[in-house]
């Protein structure tokens, strides 16, 4: 009997480590908070399939998810792999909490896993969630439906693989990538306003890389930028609704990755934010490249690098008129005579209705002798100035 035993036990005990091929942690992200944007980065030394378990939070009567992961390549900034309420199962009987285990295939290379938690429930559905839009308008105020804490802290993503070994994989610093850049204006908070001067020698093509907030009921993008003639004035590039795309998350996320060839010369890049939905906080899902939020220029095919260098952007020169530091109510007023034909250069800043039809802030010039106006500040000849939309 005692043979028998001391067989039984080892029988046992071979079955067990034979089996027992333990799984190495890739990335993993947990303990979550409100408001939370969390990553990762790491790099595989050999392909590999990821195990993937995560937990997010769906939106009521809704296909979006209000928490959730992704990854995305650190080379391409492409997505590779999305949470997406469809496929998921109830996570402990929770209707709103969704549960999801499922292996992806990923090539050797350098990946960022990101986590989003949204502050406020009902704001930046993903698409396909136009079914709440409207209840935005309901949770608007202090009283916002919150994310409940207990469901927050059920939430995280796991990767995980028993086809690589710890020293497969290493973890980095996320920075970005986009390597070699020319300009760099990312990660950008609210109410930014930032003017680079850059000179070309000659021309050449540029690749522009510019993630920026485009609601939908406007006409021009609210976080954006443009590039300038330093001499001319004339607007050379600019991103508008056409021009970009899809960029992930909420549907205002768009992406501009394009090149755009300019002449030699003198220019002015510009880039500003609103007062909102940044990468200080987004106020509704945010991209899948976050961290670049904001513009980055880079050589283009066959762009000469030394012919590009930064300059000083120049000031405005002494004015022959200047009427600012304008408060309510003011109304300011200066004739002027010219001579002889000329050019003006005019910076003015004033505010507009929500409506984007009319200035309740504004400049004009008319002529004397008529009374008929020979300059006015109106939708089509202003841009955004930074801060507030109506700005």
């Amino acid at each position: 009997m005692k043979f028998l035993k001391i067989s039984f036990l080892t029988a046992i005990a071979t079955v067990l480590l034979g089996s027992s091929v333990l799984a190495v942690t890739v990335a993993e992200i947990k303990d979550l908070r409100s408001g939370d944007l969390e990553s990762i980065g790491f790099t595989l030394k050999k392909d590999a399939e990821i195990d993937i378990d995560v937990v997010g939070i769906k939106a009521p009567n809704s296909r979006a998810m209000l928490s959730y992961a992704w990854i995305i390549d650190s080379d391409t900034r492409e997505m590779v792999w999305e949470l997406e309420s469809r496929r998921t199962n109830r996570f402990r009987k929770n209707s709103l909490l969704r549960k999801k285990n499922t292996v992806e295939y990923l090539k050797a290379g350098s990946y960022e896993v990101y986590y989003s938690v949204h502050r406020r429930a009902f704001w930046g559905w993903n698409r396909g969630s136009s079914s709440l839009d409207g209840f935005s308008d309901f949770f608007d105020g202090d009283d916002d439906y919150r994310l409940r804490k207990r469901d927050i802290r059920e939430c995280y993503v796991k990767l995980s693989s028993d086809e690589l070994q710890s020293s497969d994989i290493e973890r980095f610093e996320i920075d970005g990538g986009l390597s070699g850049s020319l300009i760099k204006h990312t990660q950008l908070g609210d109410s930014e306003f930032i003017k680079t001067g850059f000179q070309l020698s000659k021309s050449g093509k540029m690749r522009i890389y510019s993630l920026i907030e485009q609601p939908s009921r406007n006409e021009v993008p609210v976080d954006h930028a443009w590039i300038i003639n330093m001499e001319t004035r004339e607007r050379v590039w600019e991103i508008d609704k056409w021009d970009a795309d899809f960029a992930g998350g909420s549907e205002k996320n768009q992406l501009f990755n394009d090149e755009v060839e300019l002449e030699k010369g003198k220019y002015i890049l510009y880039v500003v934010t609103d007062d909102s939905h940044s990468y200080e906080e987004f106020n509704a899902s945010p991209p899948y490249d976050p961290i670049n939020w904001g513009v980055t220029i880079l050589p283009g095919r066959g762009f000469d690098i030394s012919s590009f260098s930064l300059i000083d952007v120049p000031g405005r020169g002494d004015a022959v008129i200047e009427l600012t530091r304008a408060r309510n109510s003011d109304f300011y007023e200066q004739s002027f005579k010219l001579e002889s034909n000329t050019k003006l250069h005019i910076y003015a800043i004033g505010e507009m209705t929500s409506s984007d039809r009319d200035f309740v802030d504004y400049g004009t010039i008319v002529d004397a002798a008529t009374g008929k106006a020979v300059w006015e500040m109106t939708y089509r000849r202003t841009d955004h100035a930074g801060g507030a939309r109506k700005n």
